[in-house]
């Protein structure tokens, strides 16, 4: 055991003294930010960690529950509706049954069609979204792969393994909030 005590006292004077030791020990101090060809980023989490992308969130978010609500209101009204119909029956005659039910069928598939295409909608101001989304960051990535050397920008999804320090993910989300804020003008 002295023996190797002894072995790596004298290791560290000698790379000490080449200077070596101080060199390693300031690395070690700084982040590993590795040059790579292949870098690797999470587009979701890219999305979800900025504030351009949360501020689309919300909206969307926003929207959804709008509709949700609107939703339960125009259910209730069916509902009831549809109470009053089934009490009403007795006093009806067959035919007349028969029309306001027919009716009433049609006014629900009517209501169902215009609300799945509000929600239509939700999506497609997502998708729109999100792909103005990545339109600016575009450069904004550009300029990490540049520099870190990189040639090659795959997505975390597809890759089996990598070492952490080619993921800029966070570098990505940092220079997105401080270049483009929450993506509006007045939000940076």
């Amino acid at each position: 055991m002295r023996v190797w005590g002894l072995v790596l006292t004298a290791a560290l004077v000698s790379l000490a003294g080449t200077g070596r030791l101080s060199a390693q020990t300031t690395e070690a101090a700084e982040p590993a930010v590795i040059q790579s060809a292949v870098l690797i980023l999470d587009k979701d989490t890219l999305f979800s960690g900025t504030k351009y992308g949360q501020r689309i969130l919300a909206e969307i978010q926003l929207a959804r529950e709008t509709l949700q609500s609107e939703n339960t209101t125009i259910a209730d009204g069916l509902t009831a509706e549809e109470t009053a119909l089934a009490e009403g029956r007795p006093t009806m005659e067959p035919a007349a049954f028969r029309a306001a039910a027919d009716a009433f069928d049609a006014k629900v598939l009517q209501i169902r069609r215009e609300q799945a295409d509000k929600e239509a909608a939700i999506q497609t101001q997502l998708a729109t979204a999100q792909a103005e989304f990545d339109a600016a960051v575009r450069p904004i990535l550009a300029q990490i792969m540049s520099s870190r050397g990189g040639a090659v920008l795959m997505g975390r999804r597809d890759v089996i393994l990598y070492l952490g320090a080619v993921d800029i993910t966070l570098d990505a989300i940092a220079q997105v909030d401080l270049q483009l804020g929450d993506g509006t003008a007045s939000g940076q």
